[in-house]
């Protein structure tokens, strides 16, 4: 698979958004295998905002909805795991 490095993609405004709708979101306390504050938020309006920024050489019609924010704390971290497989609602492709 192809991997691309886009540098300075989101203009500022959107990038000020994301981190306002992040620091509404609760804190997740689902996993202990971290010291870490995870975030989740489930935004297909996000996610599409996100994609129209994405360049047409990327060939996406699509953008999972599902963000994930962390914020590691000194000495934060994240034990070596498996992530389980997420569902696109819209697809339903993993």
């Amino acid at each position: 698979k192809d991997v691309h490095y886009l540098h300075g993609l989101f203009p500022k405004d959107f990038l000020e958004m994301l981190e306002r709708e992040r620091l509404d979101i609760p804190v997740s306390s689902c996993s202990n295998n971290m010291y870490a504050n995870r975030h989740f938020l489930r935004s297909p309006q996000i996610a599409a905002q996100l994609l129209s920024y994405l360049p047409n050489q990327c060939k996406l019609a699509h953008v999972l909805s599902d963000l994930r924010f962390i914020a590691y704390p000194a000495g934060g971290y994240i034990a070596p795991h498996v992530d389980g497989v997420r569902l696109d609602e819209e697809t339903s492709v993993p």
